[in-house]
């Protein structure tokens, strides 16, 4: 969001200078409910052209969402914008959704954090950590690490970097056949042009930096385990007979996972430290760009889960606390 005047991320390319950017959400978790009220106006008002009164709502949440965050999403939903209905969900859950499965293995990446959620008939199963802080935005800082490195400029933008890391970063099976591919000049460098009209030259940046993922201690010296790793322990905490069918309905989801060969590279450090048995039963959902969102549509539209559904009743009886009850 951005002030005195208040903008969406696409309207701002050509005057992002002028404003004072703000991020409501940060780490997954909303720590500015003011602007983020501001941003759910913009949203109804502006975006959907349409007075949320009378309307049934749903927001997504991550699994480290806390209570208070619930309550306060909930009072602001009723007492300012008076809706009718309204339900909190996981978007790993809608992530699953939207393939038409309700028993899964969600790896969901994202932008701040990466979650590892087992699911089982419409709802995540309790277990020990199952998430990392290496996601979206650790691969671009990595990038830019890796730039300064080899004697280049800072990028001060971390959109640019972002852009960088999406358009053509990618990850690679093996990293150290790969750098010798780089000594022997047989990857062709990327030549990168920032706004200032200076250059970027790109080798080995764009295979490095999203290794991380995998090798999470040329980021982060206290990350033991890849993201495989951690897979593989979150499912090991399930029963053991639920186990082969979260294999068989694995999802890979959330927009960092859409760096070129993430699945592949998952199924292949995963088979490297799993037993063949599992290994041989692990099998990709195809996930589309906006599963949560596709899966939300789903789930608003299930005449099932209408118990579920805070309604105004619920909210005049109950308060805030009764997401509570009905969001878990």
């Amino acid at each position: 969001m951005f002030f005195p005047q208040s903008c969406s991320k696409n309207e701002i390319d050509q005057i992002q200078e002028d404003y004072i950017i703000k991020y409501p959400i940060l780490n997954s978790k909303i720590v500015d409910f003011d602007t983020m009220e501001t941003v759910w106006h913009k949203a109804f008002f502006e975006y959907l052209m349409t007075n949320p009164e009378d309307s049934s709502i749903l927001i997504t949440s991550q699994l480290n969402t806390s209570k208070n965050e619930k309550e306060k999403t909930t009072q602001i939903m009723f007492e300012t914008f008076n809706i009718s209905k309204f339900i909190i969900q996981i978007q790993s859950i809608l992530s699953l959704f939207s393939s038409g499965k309700t028993t899964g293995f969600v790896v969901d990446s994202g932008n701040d954090t990466t979650y590892f959620v087992p699911i089982y008939e419409g709802y995540k199963l309790d277990i020990k950590d199952n998430f990392c802080n290496i996601a979206g935005k650790s691969c671009s800082t990595y990038l830019n690490h890796l730039i300064t490195q080899s004697n280049q400029k800072r990028v001060g933008n971390l959109e640019i970097l972002d852009y960088i890391k999406e358009k053509y970063c990618y990850i690679t099976l093996d990293k150290e056949q790969e750098l010798q591919k780089q000594q022997q000049n047989l990857i062709q460098a990327i030549s990168y042009d920032l706004p200032d009209g200076s250059h970027l030259k790109l080798d080995i940046q764009i295979f490095l930096a999203p290794e991380i993922m995998f090798n999470p201690k040329l980021y982060d010296n206290s990350s033991i385990f890849g993201f495989h790793q951690l897979a593989l322990n979150s499912i090991g905490q399930c029963d053991s007979d639920l186990r082969i069918q979260l294999l068989k309905h694995t999802m890979i989801s959330g927009g960092n996972s859409l760096i070129r060969g993430f699945s592949e590279r998952f199924h292949y450090e995963f088979s490297k430290i799993n037993n063949y048995r599992y290994s041989q039963q692990l099998n990709f959902i195809k996930s589309e760009k906006f599963s949560v969102w596709i899966g939300g549509c789903i789930m608003t539209n299930l005449a099932q889960i209408s118990s579920d559904w805070i309604s105004r009743n619920d909210y005049d009886e109950y308060g805030p606390n009764i997401v509570q009850r009905k969001c878990f």
